[in-house]
């Protein structure tokens, strides 16, 4: 398409969608026929010119989140309604909440912590700027090999220092290594040290529940071997926090793993004071029953699907 016809079709995109002509009266100015207007329209979205979203966020589903709070003896949960029955756009529509919900909880000079994940990389696109002045962002695991996860583990982190005009600190070393000689090697280096230790002074952390299965990222990015995998399943792990894994009842079973991690033991994750966990997906309801149970959340944002799931157990 030369740069006139471009221009064009991006001029009719833009008298329909921002300036609300009709087709007819837009086909009258550009000198072209009606379906010629359509078809520029459809042309300029489905070649990404445009992209159309929906709020949903007032639809809060009130009634249910007050359920989960009072049968879960939660500080506070936040249900999104499954407006369309897609994953992508449900998990979407709960991040989007979650995103307004941490504008209302998060105050200056925090210490914020957060995990990776394919949840935290959808919320991190949906963070919005606010004034808020010396709040440090912290990560509260090692990384993923990028070739793994191509989300990387910094997106909360990039962020929330956007966002909030953050310092930003990140664990520079993986999540888990070969052996806790290693593992203890690196606690002992002075950046990763002090990452680890103000990971414990967090007054925040903001975080989603892991499945433990074999299309995890923990198991593609190897950290989770055939006899390592199965040993949790063996001792009833369901999923993790943070690269923590921990049962049905939220106690934490992963004594072969926990020398080997670089990440915040999940005895010291609990003493965060407000711990608010993001989830979305039917799939996770017996990992987050179990974070909950655990003591693991304080806040919960979750989506109406998910939020009914929970009720079930």
């Amino acid at each position: 398409m030369n740069r006139n016809k471009l221009m064009q079709m991006l001029r009719i995109t833009g008298k329909y969608y921002i300036q609300h002509m009709s087709q007819k009266d837009i086909a009258d100015e550009e000198n072209v026929s009606v379906p010629t207007v359509s078809r520029m329209i459809n042309r300029a979205m489905e070649s990404g010119y445009v992209n159309i979203s929906i709020d949903y966020s007032f639809l809060t589903d009130s009634e249910l989140a007050e359920e989960i709070r009072d049968k879960y003896g939660l500080r506070q949960a936040i249900i999104a309604p499954a407006v369309i029955s897609d994953p992508q756009a449900i998990l979407l529509d709960t991040c989007r909440m979650a995103a307004a919900h941490l504008n209302e909880v998060l105050e200056s000079d925090m210490i914020i912590g957060t995990a990776w994940g394919n949840t935290m990389k959808c919320l991190a696109s949906c963070i919005e700027p606010a004034q808020r002045g010396g709040i440090k962002v912290v990560q509260l695991n090692g990384r993923v090999p990028d070739i793994v996860a191509a989300q990387g583990a910094d997106d909360m982190v990039k962020a929330m220092v956007a966002a909030y005009g953050a310092e930003g600190y990140t664990i520079p070393a993986p999540a888990v290594v070969d052996d806790a000689r290693t593992a203890a090697l690196l606690r002992e280096d002075s950046g990763i040290r002090s990452v680890l230790e103000l990971a414990e002074q967090c007054s925040a952390a903001i975080f989603s529940v892991g499945i433990l299965d074999r299309d995890s990222i923990m198991s593609k990015a190897g950290f989770l071997d055939h006899g390592l995998y199965e040993s949790l399943l063996e001792r009833g792990a369901v999923g993790d926090i943070a690269s923590g894994y921990f049962d049905r009842e939220g106690r934490p079973v992963d004594q072969d793993l926990k020398e080997r991690r670089l990440s915040l033991p999940l005895e010291d994750f609990k003493k965060i004071p407000n711990k608010i966990c993001v989830a979305a997906g039917t799939e996770k309801a017996v990992i987050l029953n179990g974070a909950i149970r655990g003591g693991y959340v304080d806040d919960l944002v979750a989506d109406e699907e998910l939020g009914r799931a929970l009720l079930m157990l």
